[in-house]
C-alpha cells in the first residue's frame, strides 16, 4: 500500500471512530478490531470464541506503532526499548517493550505511546504439567495513548 493510500486510510479510519462514548465503545469493539487488524494488514482471523479474542489480542501492540506514525512520533528519534524486567521474556522470538515520547510545542501537546508484547513473570507458550499443550492468552500485548496538554 503507497504511502499517501495508507495515510487516506488511516485518517479515515481515524475520523470513523473517533468521540465515540459510553455504551457504543462495547457494542462496537468487534468492528473496531476487525477494522484496525484490516488496516494494519494482518490477516482476518475467522476463529470462533475464545481462541478468536487471543488472537485479535496478540495484535494490540502493534496499535502503538499506528498511534505513534498518527502523532509525527519517530521511533529513532522519540522512541526507547526497555529492557526486560526480572522474569519477562519473549512470545516466540518477539519482544516489545517500547515508550515513545514527544512534546508537540505548536499545540502544546505532550504525546506518550508505550507498545508491549511479552510474557509476564509465570506465563508460558506451554502448559507446565503438560509439555506438549500450548497455552492461550499467556502474554502481554498492549498499547496505551496518552495526549496531554504540555507546560509551556
Amino acid at each position: 500500500m503507497g504511502t499517501t493510500k495508507n495515510t487516506e486510510a488511516v485518517e479515515t479510519f481515524i475520523r470513523r471512530w473517533q468521540g465515540r462514548e459510553g455504551g457504543q465503545e462495547r457494542a462496537n469493539y468487534v468492528s473496531f478490531l476487525n477494522e484496525l487488524i484490516a488496516l494494519l494488514g494482518l490477516p482476518l482471523l475467522l476463529l470462533q470464541g475464545s481462541a478468536y479474542w487471543v488472537n485479535v489480542l496478540a495484535y494490540a501492540y502493534l496499535f502503538g506503532g499506528l498511534m505513534a506514525a498518527r502523532h509525527g512520533i519517530d521511533a529513532a528519534r522519540d522512541c526507547v526499548s526497555l529492557p526486560a524486567a526480572e522474569g519477562e521474556s519473549a512470545v516466540g522470538a518477539l519482544f516489545v517493550k517500547q515508550s515513545c515520547e514527544l512534546t508537540d510545542a505548536p499545540r502544546a501537546l505532550k504525546i506518550i505511546v508505550r507498545a508491549n508484547y511479552f510474557r509476564k513473570t509465570g506465563q508460558s507458550g506451554v502448559n507446565p504439567q503438560l509439555p506438549t499443550q500450548l497455552t492461550q492468552g499467556q502474554f502481554e500485548s498492549s498499547a496505551r495513548l496518552e495526549i496531554s496538554v504540555s507546560p509551556q
